[in-house]
């Protein structure tokens, strides 16, 4: 039922989420200072919500809040 519901969410809504979540336990100082546990957790996250691959993010986003060179995280070319 749930997956169903899922499946008819746009997912450019679905990549905002990711986004806000990453955003969010980023700020989080007890989650977001182990950065490779926090990609990890995120991309769990995006997969429950339905999502094939995790959304990219912008250079500029990931140098910001210093993922970019952590595994898993997706840069946008």
């Amino acid at each position: 039922m749930t997956e169903e519901s899922m499946s008819k969410i746009d997912s450019s809504v679905k990549e905002g989420a990711y986004h806000a979540w990453l955003g969010y336990y980023n700020s989080i100082r007890e989650i977001g200072r182990d950065k490779t546990t926090l990609v990890e957790l995120a991309n769990q996250f995006s997969e429950s919500i339905g999502l094939q691959k995790p959304p990219s993010l912008f250079r500029k986003t990931a140098l910001k809040m210093g993922l970019k060179d952590i595994p898993g995280i997706r840069i946008r070319r």
